[in-house]
């Protein structure tokens, strides 16, 4: 039995191969530091001959499906919310978890960054900005805690960033960020 993320994969899949109806060559899309390929027929999503994940390809079919949207950024970094929380991706113990784990092994967290593409920040013990699509950055930025605050690892995005994509794409896209940070600890 198909469990719910696998179900609402397979409706997004159909419904986007469905909104390219007529269209036969493949789609190609960076994400993350990796090239993407969709195929416009059944809405599969694959790199290097690897399916896509449930974060993966819905933050492909939002990129891909909203080329109306305005993609004028600001340039300006900040969180996504301030206060809100999501579940995997918070400001709470997951991130908290991570940032102790990442302060441990600075120079693993930095090789990890850059991997992905990520070009040093200037603000924090540690910061990279990296690539999620062309043209949008995210900045991941950690800070190791002393005797009076404890290790801290946030997300930045342009304050624009839902001109792109949304909001809730944005979480999926994070929580993809920080999958594959951890593949590197």
């Amino acid at each position: 039995m198909a469990g719910n993320y696998e179900i609402q994969l397979e409706n997004c899949r159909r419904l986007f191969a469905a909104s390219r109806r007529g269209q036969r060559s493949p789609i190609r899309v960076r994400f993350l530091s990796r090239e993407w390929t969709v195929d416009p027929v059944t809405g599969v999503v694959t790199s290097g001959g690897e399916e896509a994940n449930f974060n993966v390809s819905l933050s492909i079919y939002d990129y891909l499906s909203s080329p109306g949207r305005s993609r004028l950024l600001s340039g300006r970094k900040r969180p996504l919310t301030a206060g809100a929380v999501h579940p995997g991706v918070d400001d709470g113990f997951m991130l908290c978890e991570r940032a102790r784990r990442y302060a441990r092994d600075l120079p693993k967290f930095e090789a990890a960054c850059r991997a992905l593409g990520g070009l040093p920040y200037p603000v924090g013990d540690a910061a990279y900005e990296i690539e999620i699509f062309p043209g949008l950055t995210a900045v991941v930025q950690l800070w190791i805690g002393d005797d009076e605050f404890p290790d801290s690892l946030r997300i930045l995005w342009d304050e624009d960033v839902i001109s792109v994509i949304k909001y809730e794409t944005a979480w999926y896209v994070a929580a993809e960020l920080l999958r594959i940070l951890d593949t590197y600890f």
